[in-house]
């Protein structure tokens, strides 16, 4: 996980984590990958994850997205006129 987690950031992008229990935490730990991935970036839910997440994305790429996946997108750039609201 440490080797993904440079491997994205080599490239401008990041690795984050969701819903992880505490063993596997502890592993994380002990061998050093929470340094390297930043426990900034491991959440405990989904939605928590993606609202934080939706904040660093390139909102000029977001525009040109047509898929509104997340609720977030739907409610910044509208919605596509097949997808109801909160729906991907």
């Amino acid at each position: 996980m440490a080797e993904e987690a440079k491997r994205r950031a080599r490239y401008g992008g990041a690795m984050y984590i969701i819903n992880i229990k505490k063993g596997l935490w502890d592993a994380l730990e002990k061998y050093g990958c929470l340094d390297e991935i930043g426990e900034n970036r491991v959440f405990q839910g989904e939605a928590v994850a993606i609202r934080a997440i939706y904040q660093k994305l390139d909102k000029s790429i977001c525009a040109g997205c047509s898929k509104r996946i997340f609720k977030e997108c739907q409610t910044e750039f509208g919605r596509s006129k097949s997808q109801p609201l909160g729906q991907p």
